[in-house]
C-alpha cells in the first residue's frame, strides 16, 4: 500500500524551490552587485554632502564658496571627440580594445559669484571624474536587458557579473574579513590580564582604546596618552564628578568594591576632585598632534590659544570613543553617554575576572564584519574627493589671487580640468589592488585580483571568495580552524591547501552580506517599544535593567528585554523593519543588542511558530508558479534572515522531524551550508572531509565551457574542453549555479581493477579508441599581441606584405597579417611589422609564434589603442589568437569529483582492454588501491547511481545530505538484471579468458585538469646564458638550465664524484679562461700584466666567470685580491 504523504513530507520535498527563487531575485553574487548599487545610489551622495566634504571655500576670498548639491553616475559610454555623439559601450568591446568599463560621475553645485553682488548661482552636469562600473549592476549597460539583447551585445547570458574591466582585464574585488568596529570585546592578554577594548570608527577617524588592570587599579589606555589614565579620573573628566555616582554606575559587590576602592584612592592621591582637575590631569599626559603644536606657535593675533585642559576636552569630544553621539558632543559638551559606556566596559571587565566564560572569542563570526566592494570603494572615493577638493581649492585660489582677472571665473571649467584626480585614483586602485587611504593611514594590498577564467565554476568560486586580513605566514591555528559560528555562512569544504588554509574561505549558497541601513526607523521602533533614553536614567536603573545597544552605541535601558526582542522581531516579520535588522539579548551581561549596520553575514531560514512551520505547501506552489516572491514571504513572516549573533538565540531544526515546541527556525535546505564549488560534488557526506577540500581546489582547474562567448573572447590563454557533458549523477545545487549548461568534465566508463603495472600510485590506463572519439580532448587558445607605435621621429610602425620565399612568411596575407585558419609552427611570422628608420630602410620587428607545438590561427582582431598610459603613442593593436587541440597524453592530469586525482599512465588499444558480456570495453581503468585509504565512498555510490541512470535513462541524484539511497539504487539495478553492487563479469582482452573475479564497472564523471605534460616538460643541452654572470638562464620560459644546488652538490661530495662535480659546476656552467700573473697574482690581459708591466709572467687559469667577476667587483671597492699559483708538476 502506498504511503500517504503528509504536509510535512510535501514541504520537505518542495522547500528546495526557495533556493532558486532567492538566487533569481538576489543573484548568486548579491554581496558584490547589491553593495555596488548601494554605493552608486546612496553612499556617493552621503559622502558628497557630508559636512567635511560639501564645501570648497577659498582662502583668498572666504565669501566665494563652491557647494555640492547632487551626484549621479552615468552608464559607460565610448570616449569620443568634441561635437560627436557618444554611444554606449559594451563590456565585450572593452575586453577586446583594452578599455576600462567606466561611467562618468556628474555633480551639481551652487557657488557664489566673484562680482560685488555675491549672488548664488547653480551649475549642473559637471564631470568630476569616472568610476569603474561593475558588470550587471544598475549602472551597467547589461542591466535589465533580455537574453536576446545580451546575446546581441556578444555577452554570455550565464556570466554572473560582479567584476570590473580595467584596461581590458577582468578584476574582482574580494570581500575582506575584518574585526568588528564599535563593539566592546573582552579578552585576556598573554599574561592573563583581562582587558576590554573597543575600536571606534566614524567617517573621519579610527580610534582604539582599552580599559585594563595595572597593579590592581583600572586604567584607560589610548595611543594619544603618554601614560595610562586612571579610569576614575577619566570618568570625572567625562562629567561623573561624584565618587558615589561612579560607584553606583559601575556596580556593587565585594569584588567591584575592592577594585573601585583602589581606583578612588589613586585619584585622590593625584588631587583630582572635579571635572576641571581631571581635564588638566589628562591634558598634561596627552601627546599633542603636529597641527596643535603649530597652532600654539602661531603668531596670528586672532588665534585663540587653548589651554591643555581645553584641548583635553576637545580630545574627549572628538577622538575618544568617537562613535558615540558623533558630531553632537562638540555642540553641547555632554559627555554622559561616553561616561556610561566606560562604566559598562569597566563593569564587564570586572565580571570577566571572576567568570572566564564571559570572555569574548576573537574568531567568533558575530564579531566579524565583511567589507564588500561598495564599502571599499566608498572609502576610496571619500579619500579621493578630499584630494580633489584640495586641488580645486588651490587652483581657485590661484585664479582669485590675480588682480587683473580678465577671464570670467568658470566653476565648470575649473572642476573638469582636475577630473583626473578621481579618475586615475579609482582606476589605479582597482587595477593594482592597492588601497591607500591618507585619512586612516591605511595601506592594504591585494584587495582586487584578476578574475580566474579557467572554467565557469572557477569564475563563480572566485566571486564568492572571502579574504582574511590575517598574516598568512603566521602559523596560528585559531583563525584557520573551522568555527562553529561559520555554520551555514561559510562553506566548510572550500579553502586552499597550504599557507592560506583556513584564511581564504568561500561563502555558502544562502549567505548574504548586509548593507548599511538608516537607523532612524529602528530607533523609533525601539523607543516605541519602551526603551528609556540614557540621559533620563538613574544609576540604580542603569545597573538593574538591561542596557540596550544599537550598532554598538549605548542607547538606553529596557525593563523587559524579552518584550523588546519579540516586538522588534514582529515588526521585522511584518515588513515594517528591514529584513536585515537583527536583535539578540545576552542575559548574563544584561544587555540587548540591535544591529542594522553593514558587513554582517546573514542567512535565510524558515520561521517556526509554536512547533509548526509557518510555510504551507500552497505557499511553495505559489512561489513555483511565480505568484509570490521571496519578498512576499519575508513580509508575511514565512522566512527571515538571521545573522550569527541572533542565531545564538535561536533553536534551529535541520529537518521537519527535529521540530519541537521550542524550535524557532528550520533550515531551508541542508545542502545550502556548502559553497558554489563544493555543491557540485555528489554524495559529499559519504567522503572523508579532506577529499571534498581537494575537489574544491581541483574543480576550479577542470577544463570545460567558460562562457557562451568563449569562441570570440581574446584572453591571454584560454583552456576549453572540447566535449563537455552533463554529469549523470547530479546535485540539486547545480540548479542554482547553471553548472550543467557549462559543464567541465565527461562521463567516463570506468573499470575498477588492477591492470599491468602502469596504474600504480593513482595512474590510470586509457583506451585509445575513446581518446580518438574525443574523450578528454581540450583546446588551447593563445593571444599574440603587437602594437603599431609612434617612433621618436613622429612616424608610426607599419605592416607590410612579405616578398620573401622563406616558409616562415608563407601564410601572410597581402596586408602583412597572417590568414585565419593558417597552420603555424615555431618561429613563423604572424604580423610582418617594420619600424621606420630615418634616412634608411625600415627595420623588421615582426610578431613571431614562439611555441614549439604547431597551432592554427583561430581569429585576428585589429583595434584602435586602448586605455593604457601610452595610448596616444599607439596607432593600432593587432591581436592574433591561435588554436591548438590537445588529446590526452601520458602524464596529463585527470580527477573525479571526489579529490581522486591521477595521471595518464598508459594509453593502450581497445583490443587489449578487458570486455564484458556485451562486448563493452571501459574508457579507463582505475586501480582499486585508490579507495581504502582515501575513504571516498561517495565515488562508489556515484558509479552505481550513474549506472542506474544510464540503464533507466534518468539522472541520478547525489545531493548532499539527501539524494538517492544506495538501497534504492541497488534494487533498481537488480530489477534491470544487473548485480546489486554494480559488479560485472569481464573477460581478458589479451587472452579472452573469463576473469576470476567480478569487476566494479560503471560511469564516473571525470574532469581533465589544466596541468599538462606539454606545458611542463623541459630539458636543455645548450642554450641562452645570463649577460652578467654568463651562467645558464633560469626557468622553462627562457629555456633555462636545471640548477645543481647546494644539496645536490653535497650528495656528489658524499659520493666522492669529483669529476662529475667539476663538470656540473664549472664546465657546463660558466667556465672562463683568465690570464693571471704568477708574479703579482692580479688578472692580466692578452698575455700582459698591467701591474708588473711584464709579458712573460702570465699563466692561463680556468675559473668560473662569476669568480672573475667577484675579483673585479672587489677591486672596484678597493680590495686587492691576489691569486697564488702553483706549478701543476
Amino acid at each position: 500500500m502506498a504511503k500517504i504523504e503528509t504536509d510535512e513530507d510535501i514541504i520537505n520535498r518542495k522547500k528546495i524551490e526557495i533556493l532558486p527563487a532567492l538566487i533569481n531575485m538576489k543573484g548568486l553574487l548579491s554581496h558584490h552587485i547589491a553593495s555596488f548599487d548601494h554605493l552608486v545610489g546612496v553612499e556617493l551622495k552621503k559622502i558628497l554632502i557630508n559636512d567635511s566634504n560639501r564645501e570648497i571655500k577659498s582662502s583668498i576670498d572666504p565669501d566665494i564658496v563652491i557647494r555640492y548639491t547632487n551626484i549621479r553616475v552615468l552608464n559607460p559610454q565610448e570616449i569620443v571627440a568634441k561635437g560627436q555623439q557618444p554611444k554606449k559601450i559594451t563590456p565585450h568591446e572593452c575586453r577586446l580594445r583594452d578599455l576600462t568599463y567606466r561611467g562618468d560621475m556628474i555633480v551639481d553645485v551652487e557657488y557664489t559669484t566673484r562680482d560685488k553682488t555675491r549672488k548664488v548661482c547653480t551649475e549642473t552636469d559637471i564631470k568630476i571624474g569616472t568610476i569603474p562600473i561593475m558588470l550587471k549592476s544598475q549602472s551597467c549597460n547589461l542591466h535589465g536587458k533580455r537574453k536576446e539583447d545580451i546575446v546581441q551585445m556578444r555577452e554570455c547570458v550565464l556570466d554572473p557579473g560582479g567584476y570590473f574591466i580595467i584596461k581590458g582585464v577582468e578584476k574582482v574585488c574580494l570581500v575582506q574579513e575584518q574585526q568588528s568596529k564599535n563593539r566592546v570585546i573582552i579578552e585576556a592578554d598573554d599574561h592573563g590580564n583581562i582587558l576590554a577594548h573597543v575600536q571606534s570608527k566614524t567617517h573621519y577617524s579610527i580610534s582604539k582604546c582599552s580599559v585594563t588592570f595595572r597593579k590592581g587599579k583600572v586604567v584607560m589606555t589610548h595611543r594619544s596618552f603618554t601614560e595610562d589614565i586612571p579610569v576614575v579620573i577619566l570618568l570625572k573628566a567625562l562629567g561623573l564628578e561624584s565618587d558615589q555616582h561612579i560607584a553606583q554606575h559601575i556596580g556593587s559587590g565585594p569584588e567591584v568594591e575592592k577594585v573601585l576602592f583602589a581606583c578612588f584612592e589613586h585619584a585622590a592621591k593625584h588631587g583630582v576632585v572635579n571635572q576641571n582637575d581631571a581635564l588638566a590631569f589628562i591634558g598634561e599626559r596627552r601627546k599633542e598632534n603636529a597641527w596643535e603644536v603649530d597652532d600654539g606657535n602661531a603668531t596670528n593675533k586672532q588665534q585663540v590659544i587653548k589651554s591643555k585642559a581645553d584641548r583635553a576636552a576637545d580630545f574627549l569630544a572628538s577622538v575618544l570613543l568617537c562613535h558615540i553621539r558623533e558630531g553632537e558632543v562638540q555642540r553641547d559638551w555632554n559627555f554622559r553617554h561616553k561616561a556610561l559606556y566606560v562604566c559598562y566596559m569597566v563593569r564587564r571587565m570586572i565580571e570577566a575576572t571572576k567568570d572566564s566564560t564571559l570572555l569574548d572569542e576573537r574568531d567568533f563570526y558575530g564579531n566579524k564584519r565583511f567589507e564588500t566592494t561598495g564599502t571599499l570603494m566608498a572609502l576610496l572615493f571619500e579619500d579621493l574627493l578630499k584630494q580633489f577638493n584640495r586641488v580645486v581649492k588651490t587652483a581657485m585660489d590661484q585664479q582669485l589671487s590675480k588682480k587683473d582677472a580678465t577671464k570670467p571665473f568658470s566653476v565648470k571649467q575649473l572642476m573638469e580640468s582636475k577630473a583626473e584626480v578621481i579618475q586615475n585614483g579609482m582606476q589605479m586602485a582597482v587595477s593594482s589592488g592597492r588601497w591607500e587611504l591618507k585619512r586612516f593611514n591605511m595601506s592594504r594590498q591585494g584587495i582586487t585580483q584578476v578574475l580566474s577564467r579557467l572554467s565557469y565554476i572557477a569564475c563563480l568560486g572566485m566571486m564568492t571568495r572571502l579574504a582574511s586580513s590575517f598574516e598568512k605566514t603566521r602559523k596560528v591555528s585559531g583563525p584557520r580552524s573551522l568555527q562553529p559560528s561559520q555554520w551555514g555562512m561559510v562553506c566548510p569544504c572550500d579553502t586552499p591547501e597550504g599557507e592560506s588554509c583556513g584564511l581564504v574561505k568561500n561563502f555558502a549558497l544562502l549567505s548574504q552580506v548586509t548593507l548599511d541601513l538608516d537607523d532612524f526607523l529602528v530607533r523609533s521602533a525601539m523607543h516605541n517599544l519602551g526603551v528609556e533614553e540614557i540621559d533620563t536614567v538613574s544609576p540604580a536603573e542603569f545597573l538593574m535593567h538591561h542596557t540596550v545597544f544599537l550598532n554598538g552605541t549605548l542607547i538606553g535601558i529596557h525593563r523587559y528585554p524579552n518584550r523588546l526582542t519579540r516586538g522588534i522581531r514582529a515588526l521585522r516579520r511584518s515588513g515594517r523593519l528591514h529584513p536585515h535588522v537583527s536583535v539578540y539579548s545576552q542575559s548574563k551581561q544584561k544587555s540587548v543588542h540591535l544591529g542594522c549596520d553593514g558587513g554582517r553575514i546573514v542567512r535565510l531560514y524558515l520561521v517556526v511558530n509554536d512547533g509548526k512551520l509557518v510555510v504551507t505547501p500552497e505557499h511553495l506552489d505559489q512561489l513555483r508558479d511565480g505568484k509570490r516572491t521571496i519578498n512576499d514571504f519575508l513580509a508575511e513572516g514565512i522566512v527571515e534572515f538571521v545573522d550569527v549573533n541572533e542565531g545564538n538565540d535561536c533553536l534551529i531544526a535541520v529537518y521537519p522531524k527535529d521540530i519541537t515546541i521550542h524550535t524557532t527556525h528550520m533550515e531551508v535546505e541542508p545542502l545550502s551550508m556548502l559553497g558554489v564549488v563544493a555543491g557540485i560534488i555528489p554524495y559529499p557526506h559519504h567522503n572523508q572531509s579532506a577529499r571534498n577540500t581537494f575537489q574544491s581546489a581541483m574543480g576550479k582547474q577542470a577544463l570545460g565551457g567558460i562562457a557562451y562567448n568563449q569562441q570570440i573572447r581574446v584572453d591571454t590563454v584560454l583552456l576549453l574542453g572540447v566535449y563537455p557533458q552533463r554529469p549523470l549523477c547530479r546535485s540539486k545545487a547545480m540548479n542554482i549555479t547553471n553548472y550543467e549548461k557549462l559543464g567541465a568534465g565527461i562521463n567516463a566508463i570506468v573499470c575498477v581493477m588492477s591492470y599491468s603495472g602502469y596504474d600504480i600510485e593513482d595512474a590510470q590506463i586509457y583506451n585509445r579508441s575513446s581518446l580518438d572519439r574525443g574523450y578528454g580532448r581540450c583546446i588551447v587558445l593563445r593571444k599574440h599581441e603587437i602594437e603599431l607605435q609612434k617612433q621618436p621621429n613622429g612616424q608610426f610602425d607599419i605592416v607590410l606584405p612579405s616578398d620573401s620565399t622563406d616558409p616562415r612568411f608563407k601564410y601572410l596575407n597581402n596586408d602583412g597579417i597572417i590568414s585565419k585558419g593558417a597552420p603555424v609552427k615555431q618561429f613563423d611570422v604572424l604580423v610582418n611589422k617594420f619600424q621606420p628608420v630615418p634616412g634608411g630602410n625600415p627595420k623588421a620587428t615582426p610578431l613571431v609564434f614562439k611555441y614549439p607545438q604547431t597551432a592554427i590561427v583561430d581569429h585576428v582582431v585589429i583595434t584602435p589603442p586602448g586605455d593604457s598610459e601610452r595610448s596616444h603613442d599607439v596607432e593600432q593593436k593587432i591581436k592574433v589568437v591561435t588554436r591548438e587541440v590537445r588529446p590526452p597524453e601520458p602524464g596529463d592530469k585527470f580527477s573525479s569529483r571526489h579529490g581522486q586525482k591521477g595521471v595518464v599512465g598508459l594509453i593502450t588499444d581497445g583490443t587489449n582492454l578487458p570486455f564484458n558480456e556485451k562486448g563493452m570495453t571501459p574508457d579507463m581503468i582505475m586501480n582499486p588501491h585508490g579507495f581504502p585509504s582515501r575513504m571516498t565512498v561517495g565515488k562508489l555510490i556515484e558509479l552505481v547511481s550513474g549506472k542506474r541512470g544510464v540503464i533507466e535513462g534518468r539522472f541520478g541524484d547525489g545531493t548532499a545530505f539527501a539524494g538517492d539511497s544506495v538501497d534504492g539504487i541497488g534494487s533498481a539495478l537488480v530489477q534491470s538484471g544487473f548485480n546489486y553492487q554494480g559488479k560485472d563479469v569481464f573477460y581478458s582482452g589479451i587472452t579472452g579468458e573469463l576473469m576470476p573475479a567480478y569487476v566494479f564497472f560503471g560511469p564516473i564523471y571525470y574532469q581533465r585538469l589544466k596541468h599538462m605534460v606539454t606545458d611542463k616538460m623541459h630539458a636543455r643541452a645548450g642554450g641562452p646564458r645570463s649577460l652578467l654572470t654568463r651562467q645558464p638562464t633560469e626557468g622553462r620560459a627562457r629555456s633555462g638550465g636545471l640548477r645543481v644546488g647546494e644539496m645536490e652538490r653535497d650528495c656528489m661530495v658524499g659520493y666522492g664524484a669529483a669529476m662529475l662535480l667539476n663538470e656540473r659546476l664549472l664546465k657546463s656552467s660558466d667556465i672562463f679562461t683568465a690570464d693571471v700573473c704568477s708574479h703579482c697574482g692580479h688578472l692580466g690581459f692578452k698575455g700582459y700584466c698591467p701591474y708588473c708591466h711584464a709579458k712573460g709572467t702570465i699563466s692561463k687559469v680556468n675559473m668560473p666567470y662569476a669568480f672573475k667577476l667577484l675579483l673585479q667587483e672587489m677591486q672596484g671597492m678597493g680590495i686587492s685580491t691576489r691569486l697564488v699559483l702553483d706549478d701543476i708538476n
